[in-house]
């Protein structure tokens, strides 16, 4: 069932962005409340992502298997630029960033939108990691604007990016 919930949450995002964008909450369910779309994951960041693709081809399984395989492209590109930068070799690296992006954890979430959105951790990781040993300002700005980008495409994994920080510092 939840790939059809988040098929119907991505389709009321576009519809939200479209015609009202400041009633994107006010979600036709569990009716009468308001602002229904807080109780799950809203996949605002994804609606952005897939909407030129939902516009473009009308069709919105088009826009959520974009949205699929961005997912598995993005996530090996930022677990292979972690491991570069710990000083693992290419194809070290590019091995470490094709298990994270097909591993069991996330070939078992193919029916989850939010949960495949896992680009973010390693990338996280990586700029916390070099502010750490540099202490540039810019490392830390990148390490919470990656937080802030994937509090719109998935809790879940902003909580475990906050508590990586947590340990790094």
């Amino acid at each position: 069932i939840d790939p059809l919930l988040q098929a119907f949450v991505l389709g009321w995002d576009w519809h939200s962005f479209m015609t009202g964008p400041l009633g994107v909450f006010d979600a036709p369910i569990f009716h009468p409340e308001p602002r229904t779309l807080a109780y799950m994951d809203h996949l605002l960041g994804e609606a952005l992502v897939s909407g030129p693709v939902a516009f473009a081809t009308g069709s919105p399984p088009a826009a959520y298997n974009t949205l699929v395989m961005l997912s598995f492209a993005a996530s090996g590109w930022a677990a292979y630029r972690l491991a570069r930068w710990l000083g693992i070799s290419r194809v070290g690296s590019f091995v470490c960033g094709f298990l994270f992006a097909f591993g069991p954890y996330r070939l078992s979430n193919l029916g989850n939108l939010n949960q495949l959105q896992t680009q973010l951790v390693p990338l996280a990781l990586l700029f916390v990691l070099r502010f750490a040993a540099t202490r540039r300002t810019r490392d830390l700005a990148a390490a919470f604007a990656t937080l802030a980008v994937q509090s719109y495409l998935g809790w879940y994994y902003g909580f475990h990016i906050a508590c990586g920080f947590a340990l790094v510092v």
